[in-house]
């Protein structure tokens, strides 16, 4: 898993800066072969999870199950396919100097899209679970998990159709790589900020709760409140950053702009995966603390 985020943090921070770098710091092929390893390794890290998490069952009649079955079948399906899509990909990079971008909205679609349905299969088992008990917390995390997959929805629409708006098949391109849609898409790009906004919000204070129903066996008061405000003011902060550090970095933008531009790079596209480590360390926590 470390090894996994660690693939991720590096592609995402070549992708940010980018833009704001000498086009030749790094050589094309050089770029290439990157992105070549990079992909690959996160394919072959994400087969050894599914593995793991496969093994891990410890009950025979669990692992037997028919639903357990369906959903490593479709695991490890999609996993095959991406790796069909993504190894074209880098043959037509390699081979010919370009490549399709049907065959990159494919990726995004399908990545997205398997993982929207699980998560929204997840959401039914917590309904299901919540007509049972009828726990809030139970129904919480089912309306969680719908904002999740609503989100992974959007995001796949809003991203796949600004992909379709470049060139195709697309090539080597040394200027910018920003937005050419010109905002012909605002009202997509509109829901999508809100239900990022939502599924992010709805997933914290659904911890929150959680959290606190096991507060006094976790931590001190203070350390409690401060890991759990900790993720949402930090997406507060990326969420709202062009009003709210607006004028305290005008003076430094105007001194470095590159160093500051990649720092807000950084700052702004780390806030979901730093949240969603903060939650994982929460339930970390609590199954340490209740067995």
């Amino acid at each position: 898993m470390i090894a996994l985020i660690t693939t991720l943090l590096i592609d995402t921070s070549v992708v940010k800066i980018n833009d704001l770098v000498d086009k030749f710091f790094i050589p094309m092929q050089g770029k290439l072969i990157l992105f070549a390893v990079n992909s690959s390794l996160i394919l072959i890290l994400q087969y050894f999870l599914i593995k793991y998490i496969e093994n891990s069952f410890e009950s025979i009649r669990l692992r037997k199950s028919l639903r357990v079955k369906v959903i490593y079948m479709v695991f490890k399906a999609s996993l095959g396919l991406l790796a069909v899509l993504i190894g074209a990909l880098i043959f037509q990079m390699f081979y010919y100097s370009y490549y399709y971008t049907s065959t990159s909205i494919s990726i995004i679609l399908l990545s997205y899209g398997i993982a929207a349905a699980l998560i929204i299969f997840m959401s039914l088992s917590f309904f299901s679970w919540y007509r049972s008990n009828h726990s809030r917390i139970v129904f919480l995390y089912f309306i969680a998990m719908l904002g999740i997959a609503f989100n992974l929805v959007m995001t796949a629409a809003f991203v796949a159709v600004k992909i379709n708006d470049r060139p195709n098949p697309a090539t080597e391109y040394v200027g910018s790589s920003g937005d050419i849609s010109g905002g012909k898409y605002q009202s997509l790009e509109n829901v999508y900020r809100i239900s990022s906004f939502v599924a992010f919000f709805s997933i914290w204070i659904t911890t929150a709760i959680l959290m606190n129903s096991y507060r006094e066996r976790l931590v001190n008061a203070i350390v409690y409140w401060v890991i759990l405000s900790i993720p949402l003011v930090y997406f507060l902060i990326t969420f709202f950053y062009q009003f709210l550090l607006a004028n305290f970095l005008s003076s430094y933008l105007a001194v470095d702009p590159v160093t500051i531009s990649i720092f807000l790079a950084a700052f702004v596209s780390l806030s979901k995966p730093i949240g969603g480590l903060l939650f994982g360390v929460a339930f970390w926590k609590i199954s340490r603390t209740v067995r």
